[in-house]
Protein backbone atom coordinates (compact mmCIF):
# COMPACT_ATOMS: atom_id res chain seq x y z
CA UNK A 1 0.00 0.00 0.00
CA UNK A 2 1.43 3.32 -0.94
CA UNK A 3 1.18 6.27 1.56
CA UNK A 4 3.17 8.93 3.07
CA UNK A 5 5.73 6.91 4.92
CA UNK A 6 6.17 5.70 1.17
CA UNK A 7 6.78 8.87 -0.03
CA UNK A 8 9.51 10.36 2.04
CA UNK A 9 11.30 7.06 1.35
CA UNK A 10 11.03 7.33 -2.24
CA UNK A 11 12.11 10.85 -2.15
CA UNK A 12 14.97 9.82 0.35
CA UNK A 13 15.82 7.25 -2.52
CA UNK A 14 15.23 9.90 -5.29
CA UNK A 15 18.06 12.38 -3.39
CA UNK A 16 20.70 9.90 -3.07
CA UNK A 17 20.30 8.06 -6.55
CA UNK A 18 20.53 11.59 -7.83
CA UNK A 19 23.44 12.45 -5.93
CA UNK A 20 25.32 9.44 -7.81
CA UNK A 21 24.44 10.43 -11.18
CA UNK A 22 27.19 13.13 -11.79
CA UNK A 23 30.10 10.97 -10.79
CA UNK A 24 28.49 7.73 -12.97
CA UNK A 25 28.55 10.92 -15.67
CA UNK A 26 31.59 11.75 -14.87
CA UNK A 27 32.88 8.37 -15.08
CA UNK A 28 31.31 7.75 -18.48
CA UNK A 29 33.15 10.58 -19.83
CA UNK A 30 36.26 9.82 -18.58
CA UNK A 31 36.35 6.17 -19.50
CA UNK A 32 37.84 5.17 -16.06
CA UNK A 33 37.62 5.67 -12.26
CA UNK A 34 40.13 5.92 -9.73
CA UNK A 35 38.37 4.44 -7.02
CA UNK A 36 39.93 1.77 -5.54
CA UNK A 37 39.27 -2.02 -6.76
CA UNK A 38 38.00 -3.51 -3.28
CA UNK A 39 35.87 -0.62 -3.29
CA UNK A 40 33.77 -1.02 -5.72
CA UNK A 41 34.00 -4.75 -6.00
CA UNK A 42 32.47 -4.97 -2.51
CA UNK A 43 29.91 -1.70 -3.08
CA UNK A 44 28.52 -3.64 -6.25
CA UNK A 45 28.31 -7.27 -4.51
CA UNK A 46 27.07 -5.91 -1.47
CA UNK A 47 23.99 -3.41 -3.07
CA UNK A 48 22.77 -6.65 -5.20
CA UNK A 49 22.88 -8.71 -1.90
CA UNK A 50 20.59 -5.78 -0.83
CA UNK A 51 18.73 -6.00 -3.83
CA UNK A 52 17.83 -9.36 -3.48
CA UNK A 53 17.14 -9.31 0.40
CA UNK A 54 14.85 -6.03 -0.82
CA UNK A 55 12.61 -8.18 -3.32
CA UNK A 56 12.33 -11.35 -0.88
CA UNK A 57 10.94 -8.86 1.72
CA UNK A 58 8.99 -6.61 -0.54
CA UNK A 59 10.33 -3.42 -0.13
CA UNK A 60 9.93 -1.22 -3.08
CA UNK A 61 12.12 1.29 -1.64
CA UNK A 62 14.90 -0.49 -1.26
CA UNK A 63 14.16 -2.47 -4.78
CA UNK A 64 14.54 1.03 -6.15
CA UNK A 65 17.71 2.32 -3.92
CA UNK A 66 19.62 -0.78 -4.35
CA UNK A 67 18.44 -1.33 -7.53
CA UNK A 68 20.32 1.90 -8.93
CA UNK A 69 22.89 1.41 -6.71
CA UNK A 70 23.67 -1.60 -8.32
CA UNK A 71 23.63 -0.08 -11.33
CA UNK A 72 25.61 2.89 -10.84
CA UNK A 73 28.30 1.25 -9.23
CA UNK A 74 28.31 -1.33 -11.58
CA UNK A 75 29.30 1.21 -14.19
CA UNK A 76 32.16 1.96 -11.97
CA UNK A 77 32.93 -1.46 -11.98
CA UNK A 78 33.11 -2.12 -16.02
CA UNK A 79 35.29 0.99 -16.43
CA UNK A 80 37.59 0.09 -13.81
CA UNK A 81 37.62 -3.88 -15.19
CA UNK A 82 37.59 -2.12 -19.11
CA UNK A 83 39.14 1.30 -19.06
CA UNK A 84 38.60 3.60 -22.08
CA UNK A 85 41.39 5.57 -23.68
CA UNK A 86 40.63 9.12 -24.28
CA UNK A 87 40.74 10.30 -28.05
CA UNK A 88 41.08 13.95 -27.73
CA UNK A 89 39.62 15.97 -30.70
CA UNK A 90 41.86 18.32 -32.71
Amino acid sequence: MFNLVSLFGLVGDGLIIVSWIPKTIKTIKKGRTNENWSFIFIYVFASLILTIYSFLVSNLVFIILNGAVTLLSGIDLFYKIDPRKIIKSR
